[in-house]
This record gives structure tokens, sequence and C-alpha cells, in this order.
């Protein structure tokens, strides 16, 4: 699964632009980036278990926007990571708990 965006991430709003899968493939505008969030599973064991992996890639359009990510990188990079290890391990239990008969709440 693949969840791309295109804006300004380092403004107080993101600057969201509106895009479909076409357009995300195209040129962006200049002063922008493009942001690609994959989600990847391959199976470990003989097929007992799965390796879930995210991977986000960044393209800004000009040095402008590569210098505004930079800064803004440097600031929520902890937090991305952070926020990243609980939703991989929120889908870790939710998996598990399905794979065993549970039902969670």
């Amino acid at each position: 699964m693949l969840i791309g965006l295109v804006g300004r991430f380092w403004t107080i709003h993101g600057g969201i632009c509106d895009t479909d899968s076409e357009r995300f493939r195209g040129p962006i505008d200049a002063g922008t980036a493009r942001a690609a969030w994959n989600f990847a599973l391959a199976p470990l064991h003989g097929g007992e278990s799965t390796l879930l992996a995210t991977e986000t890639r960044i393209q800004a359009a000009d040095a402008q926007a590569r210098r505004s990510f930079g800064r803004y990188w440097l600031l929520i990079r902890p937090f991305s990571g952070l926020i990243r290890r609980l939703m991989l391990r929120a889908i870790r239990d939710e998996a598990e708990s399905a794979a065993s008969g549970g039902i969670r709440q």
C-alpha cells in the first residue's frame, strides 16, 4: 500500500495540494515536496509470521523546498519515528489478536 502527498509540509497547515495518482507521478510545483509512504509485508519463518515494514521517501521540487524540508525534518524526525513505531506496534497487536481469534474493542 502506498500513500502519497504533495505539499509544503514545513508550513503550519502543511500546504497539502490536491492530487491524484496520475498527477502525483508527474512534475510538482516549485516550492513543494512529494512524500510517499509505503507499507510492505514479507513472510518469515516459512510463512508462520509476517514482517511489516514501512518507509517514507521525500522528493523536493527545488533547492528552496529541499532546504525548507530539511529544517522541518530536523524538528519532527524523532516524533515521526516514535509515531511510526507506535503505529506498527498497534497493527502488530491487532493482527496477532485477530490471528488468535481474539476480539479487540
